[in-house]
């Protein structure tokens, strides 16, 4: 199974590059998918496929996850071979009982998928926490040109919508970019230290 592998990476690299780039769009995707389901937005009815294809950069710890991903299965894949070289036991019982049906690529990558999407989720879920509970990213939005300026957090846009969490209310919005005429960017401004006076001159200094 192993030199077939390496044969179709060495002579199919374009192959690999875009099943990895599936990959990457598709968990960038799923991360979409469960952080705007902690906030009761349904993202897959309101975005466009094309939104998701930079999903993943939005969120660069979801690459991570990705790389994840893929030294868990190189790792847990070269294990099988070199336990499978090195035990006689280990090849016998593999070969004749499991039949490789649980070590194979495959398999070991369903596995992997797997660890990635519960990981992924779990991000998802303390990331939407953080904005619920400290803040993320505040912003004071005004409708229209004569409605007053209301404080909301930015949980992110697409091609089509922007999508808005207030804080105070506990409620989720989702506005058509045409809707909104101002937004203003709150900046958390961090306490600066106490300023000493100058010591003028002639001042004695006491002994």
């Amino acid at each position: 199974m192993q030199p077939s592998i390496t044969s179709f990476a060495k002579n199919h690299p374009s192959i690999i590059l875009t099943l990895s780039y599936a990959l990457i769009t598709a968990i960038g995707t799923g991360y979409s998918f469960f952080f705007y389901q902690a906030f009761d937005i349904n993202i897959l009815k309101f975005a466009d496929l094309s939104d998701f294809l930079l999903a993943a950069i939005l969120e660069p710890r979801t690459l991570a996850l990705f790389g994840f991903a893929v030294f868990l299965l190189l790792v847990a894949y070269g294990l099988d071979v070199y336990f499978r070289k090195r035990f006689q036991a280990y090849r016998n019982f593999v070969e004749n009982r499991l039949k490789s049906k649980y070590t194979d690529p495959v398999t070991m990558f369903i596995v992997a998928l797997l660890c990635t999407v519960v990981l992924m989720q779990d991000l998802a879920k303390e990331n939407a926490d953080s904005i619920k509970n400290q803040g993320h990213d505040s912003y004071q939005v005004a409708f229209g040109e004569n409605e007053s300026l209301k404080t909301f957090e930015l949980l992110g846009s697409t091609s089509r919508f922007v999508y808005l969490y207030d804080r105070k209310a506990q409620q989720s919005l989702v506005v058509s970019p045409e809707n909104i005429s101002f937004m203003q960017k709150q900046v958390k401004e961090t306490p600066s230290e106490p300023k000493t006076p100058p010591i003028e001159e002639g001042t004695k200094q006491a002994d």
